[in-house]
């Protein structure tokens, strides 16, 4: 039984490491692309001139 808690824990702990390596490269990405990033920063503005 000690083995299949094991395998439970170290599963667990390399999705969260992909989940946290996934973020890493969204966010590298979003660095790496700055037209998206103004896209979006001016849909925001825009947003909030119309409120």
């Amino acid at each position: 039984m000690r083995r299949m808690e094991d395998k439970v824990t170290w599963g667990l702990a390399a999705c969260a490491l992909l989940l946290f390596a996934a973020l890493l490269a969204v966010q590298a990405a979003a660095c790496l692309l700055p037209d998206r990033g103004d896209i979006v920063s001016r849909r925001s503005q825009e947003g909030e001139e119309f409120r």
